[in-house]
């Protein structure tokens, strides 16, 4: 596994990996950071190799531990929450899972917001 020196750019790979995989409504979950489909939904870890339902938190922690992590996630959650505007609480992962569990917050909606997150994240690096 190679790891991608340049945090800026590691972080947006992060954002848009988490965000392919929540592109599959199916793949989505609320209310815990990474399920199973198989076994009712069983609450795993996130880096579970059982895992394939994930909230937007757990999304990028399964990301990160698949792409390895070279200072980017702390940049991709910091940069998702300054886009989804939620209270900072002093746990990221929670402000980012408030967010994901709101009833109104769909797979398509949490995706996106990553996918433009990525791009402004890319803009600021110039």
């Amino acid at each position: 596994m190679q790891i991608i020196e340049n945090p800026v750019e590691q972080a947006a790979l992060l954002l848009e990996s988490a965000a392919f995989v929540l592109l599959v409504p199916e793949w989505h979950t609320k209310r815990q950071f990474a399920r199973t489909r198989e076994h009712s939904g069983l609450v795993v870890n996130p880096l579970a190799p059982n895992a394939d339902c994930f909230c937007a938190a757990g999304a990028l922690q399964a990301a990160a531990h698949e792409l390895g992590d070279g200072g980017g996630l702390a940049l991709a959650v910091e940069e998702l929450i300054a886009t989804i505007n939620v209270p900072v609480w002093t746990k990221q992962d929670a402000s980012i899972a408030y967010w994901n569990d709101k009833p109104e917050t769909t797979p398509e909606h949490v995706a996106q917001t990553m996918l433009e997150t990525a791009t402004r994240v890319r803009l600021y690096d110039i």
